[in-house]
């Protein structure tokens, strides 16, 4: 399994049986993947930093995808392109989700960071029923160790978990397709 940096301006360069590239790039606020083939975890870190990006520049994913894939050559999977999009199109019922689970805090006193990470997965655990929120609390998670504060992991899975407890219908566990 290829290791990922903990700061976004390390670029790295990872081979996976000779035949996946990940090249994260740092320029400004346009951090990019370029895709040979991507595991789920991969695109799901690539949704990430789209939804990220998102938040710097507060311009809609579409803007985002032609600046990346013309400056970049970006070709995003379908899977990071589904999810970020989602996030944009449910951004005010999954941003009032996650506030009713930040007990003290608001949205504004959120790092960039934790909030893609919570928008990502919220959105993922209400609305794509095939994933379980096992699954999605795990790899935000694991974002989080990577991209986030030394704190940031801890406090991503309390406000998961309390989400997957008060949606008990669409954020149960399910099994994958």
């Amino acid at each position: 399994m290829c290791g990922f940096p903990v700061k976004l301006e390390n670029a790295i360069l990872c081979t996976k049986d000779l035949l996946q590239r990940l090249t994260v790039e740092a320029v400004g606020f346009l951090f990019i993947l370029e895709v040979g083939s991507m595991t789920r975890r991969e695109a799901r870190e690539q949704a990430f930093i789209l939804v990220f990006e998102q938040t710097v520049r507060e311009e809609p994913i579409d803007s985002i995808l032609h600046d990346a894939v013309e400056a970049r050559d970006l070709i995003p999977s379908s899977f990071a392109e589904r999810e970020a999009l989602g996030v944009e199109e449910h951004r005010e019922e999954v941003d009032q989700a996650i506030e009713k689970h930040i007990r003290g805090w608001s949205l504004r006193r959120l790092s960039k960071v934790t909030l893609a990470l919570l928008r990502l997965a919220v959105y993922e655990m209400l609305w794509e029923e095939s994933i379980p929120a096992s699954v999605t609390i795990n790899e935000a998670v694991e974002l989080a160790k990577i991209y986030g504060g030394k704190d940031d992991a801890s406090y991503i899975n309390g406000v998961l978990a309390s989400v997957a407890k008060s949606s008990p219908e669409k954020a149960k566990d399910k099994p994958h397709e």
